[in-house]
């Protein structure tokens, strides 16, 4: 999910919408977001791409054998080590993120710059929405 801060809130005029109407309509912003996001990353990469991050995401097993191709010496870095002590989960948990973040990075390179894009389109919608 993509976290929706006290700015964004504010701009959309729902910073102060009482509990629980705010809170089910910033996950249902989020779950639009995270959509979108989806979208915009399967016209970039295409449709094998695609695939490999979706049975990365679906098997640790697969997460790992994949790193093992593509970083054969990953679990011994100390890139990884730092991400596993960040990333309070188990090993194979853990792994299967680092995965998906290496996939991200080789494959996806702007994806901040996209999220960020998505975000404020969507902040935007909203605003116009709102003034209706």
């Amino acid at each position: 999910m993509y976290d929706l801060d006290d700015n964004f809130l504010t701009e959309i005029g729902i910073i102060n919408m009482p509990e629980p109407a705010r809170g089910k309509l910033v996950e249902g912003i989020q779950q639009m977001i995270s959509d979108r996001v989806g979208f915009a990353v399967v016209d970039q990469v295409g449709d094998s791409l695609s695939k490999e991050i979706g049975k990365i995401n679906r098997s640790p097993r697969f997460a790992k054998k994949w790193l093992k191709a593509k970083f054969p010496h990953y679990a011994g870095t100390q890139e990884f080590a730092q991400f596993r002590q960040n990333v309070s989960a188990d090993e194979a948990v853990a792994t299967q993120f680092y995965a998906q973040n290496k996939w991200f990075a080789m494959n996806v390179p702007n994806l901040q710059t996209l999220v960020d894009k998505i975000k404020n389109d969507v902040m935007q919608e909203l605003k116009t929405v709102n003034k209706k």
